[in-house]
C-alpha cells in the first residue's frame, strides 16, 4: 500500500498520527473503543489500508471489559472493503500497557490484522527538548507514521537533505574525470 492509501481511525493517537501525515481518517481525542466502533458506519475502505487506534487507552481500568469490541472494529474496517487492517498498541505510560499490548497483538493476529506498537512513548526528552515520563502517546507523530509505513512494507524516499549529500558527491566525482 502507498502512503496515501492509509486511512486512520480512532483515538488521540491515531488523530495525531493522521494529522501528522495529512492522512485522511476519523479521529478524535479521547473515544473510548465503543466510539472508535461506531466511526466505521458508512465507511468506504475500498483498496485503502485502515490503521486503528483501538480507543483501548481510555476504558482506564475497564480496558478488561472493552477488549470484545476491538476485533469488531476489525471486521468493520474489513466490511468496508479495506484490503488491509493496522492495529496500534498503546504507549508505556498505560496503566497494564504490557498485557494490554499482549492482548492487542493476539487480537490482530486472531483477526487478520497487523498489530503495530506505539514507538517514543518511553522517558526521554521530546522534539522541543523537555524530559519526558513515559506517556500515552509517541512523541513524535510524524516518526510513528513513517513506522507505520514500514511496518506496512511502504519504502519512504530518504530525507531531502541527504540526496543533496549523494548528488554533491557524484557531481564532485564526475568532474574529477
Amino acid at each position: 500500500p502507498a502512503a496515501n492509501n492509509l486511512v486512520f481511525y480512532g483515538d488521540s493517537v491515531a488523530n495525531g498520527t493522521r494529522k501528522a501525515m495529512a492522512a485522511p481518517g476519523v479521529t478524535q481525542d479521547g473515544w473510548t473503543p465503543d466510539k472508535v466502533l461506531g466511526a466505521f458506519t458508512g465507511a468506504d475502505l475500498r483498496g485503502k489500508t485502515a490503521v486503528i487506534s483501538s480507543g483501548i487507552t481510555n476504558s482506564r481500568d475497564e480496558w478488561q471489559n472493552q477488549t470484545y469490541l476491538i476485533p469488531k472494529q476489525i471486521e468493520a474496517a474489513k466490511a468496508a472493503g479495506a484490503s488491509g487492517v493496522v492495529l496500534y498498541g498503546v504507549g508505556e505510560g498505560v496503566k497494564n500497557y504490557r498485557a494490554i499490548n499482549e492482548d492487542l497483538k493476539q487480537i490482530a493476529s486472531l483477526n487478520g490484522a497487523k498489530f503495530v506498537p506505539l514507538i517514543g512513548t518511553g522517558a526521554g526528552v521530546d522534539s522541543q527538548g523537555k524530559r519526558q515520563t513515559a506517556g500515552w502517546h509517541p512523541r513524535d507523530y510524524a516518526a510513528q507514521g513513517t513506522y507505520t509505513l514500514g511496518q506496512v512494507g511502504v519504502r519512504q524516499a530518504p530525507p531531502a537533505e541527504s540526496m543533496v549529500g549523494r548528488c554533491a558527491t557524484v557531481t564532485r566525482a564526475w568532474a574529477r574525470r
